[in-house]
């Protein structure tokens, strides 16, 4: 484990919404969620975030190996769920122009170079003033379809 310290304030969390749109099972109530990513991004193979939940509880397995502090204490998360669901972020001005809603499933092409395209299925949109017009999807899928950063796409409703 890699510890170190933050040079600048803890960032306000953003909300993320049910843990079920992180891949999450809900197995009491409904745990909302909510974060910031303090070091790299989503895609990095190091990254720190900061994440709250509400009260309620979840399954979830990783696909690798995770360490989180809690409150009272640290645990190992060492087996668990699938990686992020694909999403989409946006403001409220860009779903509007869009014809988005908070919480949509869509569909996103991605063009490629030898004509063999790609249609990413079952996006979420999540919309918030907080965010910037991106779509995250996981590191090997993006691979897998051959996408370099800000690859453009279409998005199918």
């Amino acid at each position: 484990m890699h510890a170190f310290k933050l040079k600048h304030p803890v960032p306000d969390l953003q909300p993320i919404g049910s843990v079920s749109l992180l891949g999450a099972t809900p197995t009491a109530g409904d745990p909302q969620v909510a974060g910031a990513m303090i070091y790299g991004e989503p895609q990095d193979a190091f990254t720190c975030g900061l994440f709250s939940s509400t009260e309620g509880s979840f399954t979830m397995t990783y696909p690798f190996t995770e360490h989180a502090t809690v409150l009272e204490g640290e645990v190992e998360l060492t087996e668990g769920v699938i990686a992020a669901k694909r999403h989409i972020h946006a403001t409220t001005a860009d779903a509007e122009r869009m014809g988005l809603e908070n919480g949509q499933i869509v569909s996103v092409e991605i063009p490629s170079a030898n004509g063999r395209n790609l249609t990413f299925g079952d996006v979420v949109v999540r919309v918030s003033d907080s965010y910037a017009l991106a779509m995250h999807i996981d590191t090997d899928e993006a691979n897998a379809a051959g996408m370099a950063p800000n690859t453009p796409g279409t998005i199918i409703k």
